[in-house]
This record gives C-alpha cells, sequence and structure tokens, in this order.
C-alpha cells in the first residue's frame, strides 16, 4: 500500500516538475506543442526523475538502504545484534568476564599480604604452598637416600620454566599479584634442579635435556620483556605458557589412565591434587572475573576439569597409599 501511495505521488512530483519547466501559457498551448523543444527537453530532463526520487524517499521511510552492498551490511548488522542478544540470554552480565573487575574484595586477590609495593593475594599464596612442597617432601629424601632413585626431573625443569615466563607476563602487566609468586617458582625450580643434579650419576644427559632448555626458556623470556612491543610480547609469552601448560597435562593424563586400568589411586596423591584443584579454581576465578585475561583462565579451567576428574577417580576407588 504505501510503495503504490509512493508512485503515485512520484509521478505526480514528475508530472510538476515537467509543468515547471514548460514555457507559461495556456493550457491548450501545452496540449498542442507536443513536439515542442522545451517540453522534449523537459522530458529528458525528468525520465529518470522518479527512479532518483525514489531511492531518495525509500530509505526515508522504510529505514534500509537498497544497495546491494547496503542489504549485505544491514544483515551483517542484523545477524551481529541477533548473536549479541542471544549470547546476553545465555551468558548473565554478572557472569561475564572482567565483570568484578572493580570489586571491593579484590584486594583478597592481590594484595592479601604485601610487603611494600609487592603484594601477594590468596591464588599466589596457595600457588607458593605447591612451589614449597618438594622442600618438605622430595629434597630431604634426597638427601638422605643419596640419590634420585627413579625420581623425574621434569617436575621441577618445568617450575624453573614455567616460572621464568610468568613472571615476565606479570612484570608486563604491572601486576605483583602475577610475577611475584611465579618469580619464588622459577627460583625454587632452579634450586631444586641444582639439588637433584648433585645426587644424579647421569648428570651429561640431564644437562643436555633439561637444563638447557630452562636455560633457553629464560633467555626467551627476558628478550621477549626487554626488546619486543608491549603488546606482541604479552602475546607471545602467554601463549608460550598455555603452550607448556598443555605439555605438562600429560602428568596428569598418564596418572588418570594409570588409575582407570589398575582401577586404583595409587599412582595419585590425595592431598597434592585438593592443592592443585584448589590453586586452579583461585587463579581461573581472578583471571577471569577481575583481570578478564584468557591466557590465565583458559588453562587454569583445563586444569580444574583435570584436577576434578582425578579427585572423580577417589571417589570411585577410594585412597590407597603408596
Amino acid at each position: 500500500m504505501n510503495s503504490v501511495c509512493s508512485t503515485s505521488c512520484l509521478r505526480r512530483l514528475g508530472v510538476m516538475s515537467v509543468r515547471s519547466l514548460l514555457p507559461s501559457g495556456p493550457r491548450s498551448h501545452v496540449r498542442g506543442t507536443v513536439g515542442h523543444p522545451g517540453l522534449q527537453t523537459a522530458l529528458r530532463q525528468t525520465r529518470g526523475l522518479p527512479r532518483l526520487q525514489a531511492e531518495a524517499v525509500k530509505p526515508q521511510s522504510h529505514g534500509c538502504t537498497w544497495s546491494g552492498r547496503g542489504r549485505k551490511d544491514n544483515v551483517r548488522q542484523g545477524l551481529g545484534e541477533t548473536f549479541q542478544a542471544s549470547l546476553g540470554l545465555v551468558l548473565l552480565p554478572a557472569l561475564a568476564p572482567g565483570s568484578l573487575g572493580l570489586s571491593e574484595y579484590r584486594w583478597i586477590f592481590e594484595d592479601l599480604v604485601s610487603v611494600g609495593s609487592v603484594g601477594v593475594g590468596l591464588p599466589g599464596l596457595v600457588s607458593l604452598g605447591i612451589f614449597l612442597n618438594p622442600m618438605f617432601e622430595a629434597m630431604p629424601r634426597i638427601r638422605k637416600l643419596g640419590h634420585v632413585g627413579d625420581m623425574p626431573m621434569l617436575p621441577y625443569s618445568a617450575m624453573a620454566s614455567m616460572g621464568s615466563v610468568w613472571t615476565a607476563y606479570g612484570l608486563l602487566l604491572s601486576n605483583p599479584a602475577v610475577w611475584t609468586p611465579n618469580l619464588c617458582a622459577s627460583l625454587l625450580g632452579v634450586y631444586y634442579m641444582f639439588v637433584y643434579c648433585r645426587h644424579c650419576p647421569d648428570l651429561g644427559h640431564l644437562l643436555t635435556g633439561h637444563v638447557l632448555k630452562v636455560l633457553a626458556t629464560m633467555l626467551f623470556s627476558a628478550a621477549a620483556y626487554g626488546f619486543l612491543p608491549h603488546d606482541l610480547a604479552l602475546s607471545m609469552l602467554g601463549l608460550t605458557g598455555n603452550v607448556m601448560t598443555i605439555f605438562m597435562f600429560g602428568g596428569p593424563l598418564t596418572a588418570i589412565r594409570t588409575v582407570v586400568r589398575e582401577q586404583n589411586t595409587r599412582a595419585l596423591n590425595l592431598g597434592f591434587t585438593c592443592a592443585v584443584n584448589l590453586n586452579c579454581i583461585l587463579w581461573f576465578f581472578y583471571a577471569y572475573f577481575m583481570l578478564d585475561d584468557p591466557y590465565i583462565y583458559l588453562q587454569d579451567g583445563v586444569g580444574i576439569i583435570l584436577a576434578t576428574i582425578q579427585l572423580g577417580l577417589f571417589a570411585r576407588y577410594g585412597v590407597q597409599r603408596h
């Protein structure tokens, strides 16, 4: 109905414009001069007028663009708005990343314990507890036996390497809550490696393997922090830390397969599994709700899943001592 009215109106506009271009005179004179040069010129000038007016009027009356590119832009914009609306229905604003960035309780996750301008929050304190665990279990046993036995060096070299990567990452963020516990992890990892090498007869193999890789990772972290642009350094360090974490997930996955195959939990440590689960939950909460940092919360989200599976195995098969 609107299009019919618009067409009739445009036709009238065309006729009126033609009449405005004709020479003034009686109506009979206009009718009798169909071949009049002024009339032919007016008709040629107004032949495209309705089309131009339609292109100008239709977007105003219907709120859309009639060109092909305009239609694609409108469709794309509509799909984007629909997706955002659907995401808003699925994910409440209170559960969105960074929704607690201005929370009054943020100090619990950043400055629970502070010395000057350097603070450590609850996630960092739990991480420090995990990093200090070998100091009271594995290291005294190695010194007492005089050799490392069948203990692997990978946990300590991985601690030193990943600690150096996340220390540089936290320094780029200017966030002591991130770099302080990871700096401690890097230093403790180096110390554990030193004790391990002193009590290991196959020292040459370790130097070509773990030690050189740790040194290379530390040099890479220092170079990224000191020489790369800020955003590029953050991306490279964040991706490197996540790749290393994925490789480290091989240990828990192997332990899960062993438990399922043997149908007992001798390959797992209940206390350590609970501590790792708590650590991942705290870091995920802090990085997701307060920092909105996917480089941190993605890896801890995967860690939560693996630790929860291990706790489920304890519930299924019980707790067996080593």
